[in-house]
């Protein structure tokens, strides 16, 4: 189970102006960007090194989806979470 998130107001209105900004720079770039926010996965980037820790909050556990280096093929992880990972 992914815990529910929910915006505020005037985060709902950032939301939706990012994915214009996105699509307005590259097609498809902005419904990119909403996938993302939409999955439920947070990323930790780490301080010292360029690499961010993909993960899911579930209902039992912390799901890492990936340990992505930030030049190095950064979307790389992006169909893990749609081929089950959440399971």
């Amino acid at each position: 189970m992914i815990f529910p998130v929910n915006f505020l107001a005037p985060a709902v209105r950032e939301f939706r102006e990012a994915v214009a900004w996105y699509d307005a720079q590259s097609p498809g770039l902005g419904s990119r960007f909403r996938a993302e926010v939409s999955l439920g996965i947070r990323r930790y980037r780490m301080t010292r090194f360029p690499y961010a820790i993909l993960y899911v909050l579930l209902e039992d556990r912390v799901l890492v989806v990936a340990v992505s280096h930030f030049h190095r093929k950064p979307d790389h992880w992006r169909g893990r979470w749609a081929e089950g990972g959440g399971r």
